[in-house]
């Protein structure tokens, strides 16, 4: 997908494989660009949602999220739906709390449909999110997808895992062979679909000339 975004041009890409375990990908990515409802300010998403393996579901529970994400955003940027307690002037602006209430009622509204559409009960998935709108930037993760940044210095981890070996991993309970052989690293603590479970927000700073966001 190519689109201009602050007078800049854009480019966002993707590859997925399904490595040597599954028979069937179950990663599902999603990029979408526009305008919000006063036709001037810019919007764009682009993310990763990877359904969890060997769960039920979890090839439709990706593709579910991804294409319902993508609509709710849209929807909600375009002012066909209104959420209450959103302030669509401090959306416009940018602000984190705003921003934060949009990806809470995502969540929230995925894990509702979840429920009544048969193909994703019982489905869950990660999730790793760029967000742009106006010339801020923010990052929407949940589970073990990650973004990192590519600078001139090299490669660096963005979000942190909602993972219980990653959180003893960060706080020097574990070296990272430790981590990396755990039984348990593939053990995660938040997932979407799942009630009560929400985005972790954070605000990006401005990519740079010839640098770049990988998730994964």
């Amino acid at each position: 997908l190519r689109f201009m975004y602050g007078g800049e041009p854009v480019e966002v890409s993707a590859a997925t494989s399904r490595g040597g375990l599954r028979a069937k990908d179950e990663d599902t990515v999603l990029a979408r660009a526009g305008l919000m409802s006063d036709n001037k300010t810019p919007w764009s998403i682009a993310g990763i949602f990877d359904g969890m393996g060997g769960h039920t579901n979890g090839e439709n529970a990706s593709f579910f999220a991804a294409k319902r994400s993508e609509q709710l955003v849209e929807d909600v940027l375009n002012g066909k739906l209104i959420v209450p307690n959103i302030v669509a002037s401090r959306l416009k602006a940018g602000e984190l709390s705003e921003v934060t209430k949009l990806f809470d009622f995502i969540a929230v509204r995925l894990q509702q449909e979840a429920i009544k559409t048969p193909q994703v009960q019982g489905g869950s998935t990660t999730a790793c999110i760029v967000f742009s709108i106006g010339d801020k930037q923010f990052a929407a993760n949940i589970g073990d997808s990650r973004l990192y940044k590519q600078t001139n210095l090299g490669l660096r981890l963005i979000t942190n895992d909602d993972s219980p070996i990653y959180e003893a991993w960060k706080a020097g309970s574990l070296t990272t062979e430790q981590a990396n052989n755990s039984t348990y690293k593939n053990v995660i603590s938040r997932s979407l679909l799942q009630s009560g479970d929400r985005f972790t927000i954070q605000q990006l700073e401005p990519l740079q000339a010839g640098e770049a966001y990988f998730l994964t």
